[in-house]
């Protein structure tokens, strides 16, 4: 399944290709890092929150630190 993301931060969309059982699952209730384990963290993000990894790290780079 693809499901296309608008990320809040900086206007971009993309696209996040996820298992169906999984994505079925995770609207289910299932938590998404169980639900979605074999997709990246980083496109497990864009589903949560929309915002992308460039603006993820941009926005908590000073608390990496």
């Amino acid at each position: 399944m693809k499901i296309e993301t608008f990320c809040p931060v900086c206007g971009q969309t993309a696209t996040v290709e996820v298992p169906d059982a999984g994505f079925a699952a995770w609207q289910s209730g299932v938590l998404i890092q169980r639900a979605l384990a074999s997709v990246p963290k980083e496109h497990r993000e864009l589903l949560v929150t929309g915002i992308d990894d460039k603006c993820w790290k941009a926005m908590f780079a000073e608390e990496e630190s």
